[in-house]
């Protein structure tokens, strides 16, 4: 957990309430603001709320599904796949697991993945 610290500008964050990474852009009254990878949508998110990326586990140390390609909607899924790994919300993990196939089928020709 970050906790009241801010990260700083552009790090990379996982809004655990809502599941999303995100990139931290300020301080907004006691709350902090993000904004997507997956778009140009904003929100605010109490600091408890808020993960820096790296500290969400990754089973078996598993990379990124995007190592080389730098794709922020794929490393969004697998991120969203990971917090609820990390939840127990196996329904959800699978469900994310899904729509990043379905995106890499589409924008990359490819539903592989390699976790």
């Amino acid at each position: 957990m970050i906790g009241e610290t801010p990260p700083e500008v552009g790090a990379s964050v996982l809004d655990i309430v809502v599941g999303r990474l995100a990139e931290y852009r300020e301080p907004v009254a006691g709350l902090w603001r993000l904004r997507s990878y997956l778009g140009a949508d904003q929100w605010e998110a109490r600091p408890e709320d808020v993960r820096r990326a790296e500290e969400v586990h990754a089973p078996g140390g598993a990379a990124t599904p995007t190592a080389g390609q730098e794709c922020e909607e794929c490393d969004a899924w697998w991120w969203a796949e990971q917090h609820a790994l990390d939840e127990g919300e196996l329904s959800e993990a699978v469900d994310c697991r899904v729509y990043l196939g379905r995106h890499q089928n589409t924008a990359h020709g490819t539903a592989s993945c390699t976790t």
